[in-house]
């Protein structure tokens, strides 16, 4: 039976030291720029597929980030148990190890271009019998078009990398994501996932971006439209991957691209309109479905 309740996220951080920022609860793992980053933020409305399917959310646990180098260097490292809201002893759960490190290679202010690149890697020795990967498609309401089902393993690593860059009012992130399951019985499956997102700023605003985080902040429009501007409109683009076909696992495999436009009217909220279209390999049969998605996102004031 599913807990009538669940803790979404709950930290405590203690004061910075030379080694760093020390957290405590229930938090973002160190790991990719898309879980790092707000989902209020991103380019389009929702996360993609394989960072949802192979990724995880929030985890309870302990995590340490600093910088270095002028805060050109970040890193993040961290070990968690979802003992807290799994309700049971620490024991009985998987103990996973995270880490993140980046490094801004090219940060021209004048011009506003930006290049920064990072990879992560996730590890953990099986202690609960089965795990499970799936996914839906960026939309609500719909059911899980990838889905692995709950599979055996022993051990089980993932390695990420990742490239953000910027130039003035252009924006692109991307990511590849690789997960091996040491799992004999049904064949050592490797999964795999990639995306990348396209952001174009119709008016002409350009994103910020958070170096002791290494992740792009808010849009925030030059004339609020509260205060007679016409806000920030944008167009973003996605294109992603997600293959959880392997060994003697159908999982699904899954393209998908999506289009769409935003606008901030200010910049604590956001309409948006996107278009989507899938094409999805799964039990034997090729398929395609397409969306037309309208949203509405506010942020804090």
């Amino acid at each position: 039976m599913s807990p009538a309740w669940t803790l979404y996220n709950l930290e405590f951080r203690f004061p910075e030291t030379w080694l760093g920022e020390l957290t405590v609860g229930r938090m973002k793992a160190p790991s990719t720029i898309s879980r790092v980053w707000s989902g209020i933020y991103l380019p389009v409305s929702a996360r993609q597929a394989p960072v949802s399917a192979l990724t995880r959310s929030r985890d309870d646990g302990v995590r340490l980030t600093n910088t270095a180098f002028e805060k050109r260097i970040t890193w993040g490292i961290g070990v968690f148990n979802d003992w807290l809201t799994e309700g049971r002893n620490i024991g009985d759960n998987n103990t996973y190890v995270t880490g993140r490190v980046t490094g801004l290679v090219l940060d021209d202010q004048p011009e506003e271009h930006l290049l920064n690149v990072g990879f992560g890697f996730r590890w953990t020795d099986f202690v609960e019998d089965t795990i499970r990967f799936r996914a839906k498609p960026g939309v609500p309401l719909v059911p899980d078009y990838l889905d692995t089902g709950d599979m055996p393993g022993d051990e089980i690593r993932w390695l990420t990398t990742e490239v953000a860059w910027r130039k003035k009012n252009l924006m692109l992130t991307a990511e590849h994501i690789r997960t091996d399951l040491d799992s004999p019985s049904i064949g050592s499956p490797t999964f795999t996932g990639s995306y990348v997102w396209f952001e174009w700023t119709l008016s002409g605003e350009t994103r910020s971006f958070n170096n002791k985080k290494a992740t792009f902040g808010r849009p925030v429009p030059f004339r609020d439209f509260f205060r007679g501007g016409n806000g920030l409109w944008s167009l973003g683009l996605a294109f992603n991957d997600t293959d959880l076909n392997e060994g003697l696992i159908d999982g699904g495999d899954m393209q998908q691209v999506t289009i769409g436009i935003n606008w901030y009217p200010q910049k604590s909220y956001r309409w948006g309109l996107e278009y989507g279209r899938m094409w999805l390999d799964r039990d034997g049969l090729d398929s395609t479905s397409q969306f037309l998605h309208l949203f509405f996102h506010v942020t804090n004031l």
